[in-house]
């Protein structure tokens, strides 16, 4: 059982571990195509509250999917880093945690940026 679970966990194509990372990413990718959008909607004073919600997130996400897929999965290109990454220094992973922990937050700090810059913009 403990086999069959790390397999479950670690499994590098087809892992839950590695699910979520994928998840995370694409989500990440989300997250900066909506700030982009919401520059751009603010520059031009588009108001784009009429769209629905569900319209709003598939136009986000579809483009942040296929970008993701193109830059990160095609030809399990991800698969390769992970064994890159096995054979790093403790030190070199933990540099790397801390850089992938401030563009996530960088990521998050653009998103809200961009809310407030295109509500400046596009009420003012």
């Amino acid at each position: 059982p403990e086999e069959m679970l790390n397999k479950i966990y670690e499994d590098k194509e087809t892992g839950f571990s590695s699910i979520f990372s994928g998840g995370v990413t694409i989500g990440i990718m989300g997250i900066i195509f909506m700030g982009i959008i919401n520059i751009i909607s603010g520059l031009f004073k588009l108001d784009l509250d009429f769209l629905p919600p569900l319209l709003y997130f598939i136009i986000i996400f579809l483009p942040a999917y296929y970008a993701t897929h193109m830059l990160v999965f095609r030809k399990d290109k991800y698969v390769k880093y992970f064994y890159e990454f096995e054979k790093k220094s403790r030190i070199w992973k933990r540099s790397w945690a801390w850089i992938s922990l401030a563009f996530l937050i960088t990521s998050i700090a653009f998103f809200y940026a961009s809310m407030v810059i295109r509500g400046h913009l596009v009420h003012s």
